[in-house]
Order: C-alpha cells, then sequence, then structure tokens
C-alpha cells in the first residue's frame, strides 16, 4: 500500500498572508524523469499507433474507419503529449514571490492529469474526490510539483511490486481550517 498525505492552510477570505518557511521544492530529479517517462510513453502510444495503421494502409487492409479511428488517438495522444511539455515548461519556472489564492482542486487534477494514459496503460484505475471550492494561498505550479511526484511514486510502487489491479485514490478535503491532499 502506498500512502502520503500534506496539508496546507486554507484561504480565508480578507485574511492577512501566513509567513512561511519557504516553498517546499520536492527533488527536481524524480520529477524531471516523472514527466521524461510520461512524455516517452505518450510518444511510443503515437509512434506504435501510426506504424500499425501504416502497415494495414500498406498492405491494403485498412479501412476508413480504422484509419479515422487511428488518426483521432494519435491527434489525443499528441495533445497529452504537448500538454506534458507545457507543464514542463510551468515547473521549470521559479514560481511567483508571492503566494496567491487558487483552487486546489484545480491544482490537483492537473497534476493527476498528467498520469492518466500512463495509470491506463498499467492497469491501475484512478479514483478522485475532490471537494468543490477548497481555496488556498500559495504557488500552485509548486504544489502540482509535489502532487505529481506522489503520483508517479506511487505508479512506480506498483509497478515495483507488480501489485495485482493497482487503484490510485487521490482526495482533496477541507480539515478545520486546513485543507488535505491524500494519495
Amino acid at each position: 500500500i502506498f500512502s502520503n498525505k500534506f496539508s496546507i492552510d486554507i484561504l480565508v477570505p480578507g485574511s492577512p498572508p501566513t509567513s512561511s518557511t519557504g516553498p517546499f521544492r520536492p527533488n527536481s530529479q524524480i520529477r524531471r524523469e516523472a514527466f521524461l517517462a510520461s512524455f516517452v510513453r505518450e510518444i511510443n502510444v503515437i509512434r506504435l499507433t501510426a506504424d500499425n495503421a501504416l502497415a494495414r494502409l500498406t498492405d491494403g487492409r485498412a479501412e476508413p474507419g480504422y484509419l479515422a479511428q487511428k488518426l483521432g488517438r494519435i491527434v489525443e495522444q499528441t495533445e497529452r503529449a504537448a500538454a506534458i511539455v507545457d507543464h514542463m515548461r510551468v515547473f521549470g519556472r521559479k514560481p511567483a514571490d508571492r503566494p496567491q489564492p487558487f483552487d486546489l482542486g484545480d491544482a490537483v487534477r492537473s497534476a493527476v492529469g498528467f498520469f492518466g494514459e500512463t495509470a491506463r496503460l498499467d492497469g491501475c484505475a484512478v479514483d478522485l474526490d475532490i471537494a468543490d471550492g477548497v481555496v488556498v494561498r500559495g504557488h500552485p505550479g509548486l504544489i502540482e510539483q509535489v502532487v505529481a511526484n506522489l503520483v508517479a511514486n506511487a505508479l512506480g510502487a506498483f509497478r515495483a511490486n507488480a501489485t495485482d489491479a493497482p487503484r490510485l485514490r487521490v482526495e482533496v478535503r477541507k480539515a478545520g481550517d486546513q485543507a488535505e491532499v491524500a494519495i
């Protein structure tokens, strides 16, 4: 069982920013490897899909419906690969100097979304239980980094342990004056 949880303060409208010892910076090497692995997987799926469609086309076995389906899949995979590259650019930037209000659920959904295809190909079910309207003050990109690292670690643990029917549960909820993210 892979389990991890962290908490951050909920933003109360009109409240002053809280002092912090600085943003949490996860290990950049792990983050980079997770995104590169995700990107490589997306590119390989695009290549295999295109190779399969090309082979059928060359052999004269490709029906228009089949080709349309495969081309649609290539477009979807290309969009996912582009999203991974965009997120890598965001994570490479220095966060804003001042924390800002943001919806924690949106940041978590964005980070988990990176791994949707990877989880599907690994046979891992992903359950999201995200409370609405959990607004916190901080750096959304840094929270996405933390969540992405935790999801990558969980998927890696499932793979390393050859877990049968793995299931990843991601929760965002209010807990008093804090918000919790559980993976």
